[in-house]
């Protein structure tokens, strides 16, 4: 049932808003994603405008960023894919590389990919890719004339395990490069050095957010989320929603606004507890199906308030709503201005129906 949020949890919600560039887009696409350190990238279309509307920029500006090697698509949390600056991917896939191979052994034991399988298939990757970048497929189909299958999953593995420990990294849509020849300049970051940095930046883009939240999202131990928390705790401010410290920047006021979020965008996806975004509705209220695919979301002053899709016509993008809360009509020009912002973004007029 959609409850009545208190005054700390508006509160909590109108400042995510603001942190996570909803409400002053950065100045560009490389500044929005450093600023967010990781954002969610397994929906592709979604994920370009998730990027875009924190950058107020359009989605062909975003695949240009990835083009020029400003930010790259790979797996440095959760096994899940991610837009990361490219100087940050080395650091902050190893920091969790080691907890995903654990967490996968049993899997990988299934697939008969151990040590020396992964070794092989690397020297196969390297060498397809040591004249440049090339697309999924062409590794895909070099692994399997080199005697190493890939159905059954065996190849996304392959490409999963060599991405998050820093040998390629994804530059478009479907092409891989070497993470060394196209990743000039990486980061050096480990131990706890690496602790402090994921903690205040994931704190300072996502916060106000707990420790818990800071552990499911990098997919770190509560111990090391604590450990990098503590590191820089003096850097930040703190306030209790229903006596549990969040975390934030300080000087983080919150901000309002009608928005229209991608599928498994960080407002939603950037924290375990999602119970106050929600309004208290079951999360099969944006995933409704077995598959795990999140709906793109109407989000008013940081809470859900229903899902929303899109249409393409000949005259433009059709944006149809489904509201579990009614927007006031003071909201309806906000909303319409989304709308619009979207269009923009991808190069078409947009209009609600």
């Amino acid at each position: 049932m959609v409850r009545r949020l208190t005054a700390d949890e508006r509160r909590l919600l109108g400042m995510r808003v603001r942190a996570q560039l909803l409400a002053e887009p950065a100045a560009c696409v490389a500044d929005a994603v450093e600023r967010m350190l990781s954002m969610q990238a397994q929906d592709w279309f979604g994920s370009l405008w998730a990027v875009a509307q924190r950058a107020d920029a359009s989605a062909a500006d975003v695949e240009a960023a990835q083009a020029r090697g400003e930010i790259v698509r790979s797996w440095p949390m959760r096994g899940t894919l991610h837009w990361t600056r490219a100087e940050d991917i080395r650091w902050l896939a190893l920091l969790t590389a080691d907890r995903i191979d654990r967490r996968d052994a049993g899997r990988m034991r299934q697939l008969e990919l151990d040590d020396g399988a992964l070794a092989r298939s690397r020297s196969v990757v390297e060498a397809t890719l040591a004249d440049g970048p090339a697309s999924r497929q062409t590794l895909l189909d070099a692994l399997v004339a080199a005697g190493q299958p890939v159905h059954a999953q065996r190849g996304p593995h392959i490409l999963g395990h060599l991405a998050r420990h820093a040998h390629v990294v994804m530059v478009s849509r479907t092409d891989y490069a070497l993470h060394d020849v196209w990743v000039t300049e990486p980061r050096a970051l480990d131990g706890d050095e690496a602790l402090a940095e994921v903690a205040r930046r994931y704190l300072v883009s996502h916060g106000p957010a707990t420790i818990h939240d800071l552990a499911w999202w990098t997919g770190l131990t509560i111990a090391d989320a604590r450990r990098g928390v503590d590191a820089v705790r003096g850097e930040l401010a703190a306030f209790a929603v229903d006596g549990v410290e969040h975390l934030h920047a300080s000087g983080l006021e919150p901000a309002e606004g009608v928005h229209l979020i991608a599928p498994f965008d960080e407002l939603v996806l950037g924290y375990r507890d999602r119970e106050v975004t929600l309004r208290g509705e079951p999360l099969d209220r944006i995933v409704p199906g077995s598959n795990g695919m999140f709906l793109p979301a109407i989000v008013v002053d940081g809470a859900v308030s229903g899902t929303w899709r899109r249409t393409a016509r000949a005259a433009g993008i059709e944006v149809e709503t489904d509201a579990w809360v009614p927007i006031p009509g003071r909201r309806e020009p906000a909303l319409r201005r989304a709308v619009r912002a979207y269009g923009a973004a991808h190069g078409a007029t947009a209009t609600l129906v």
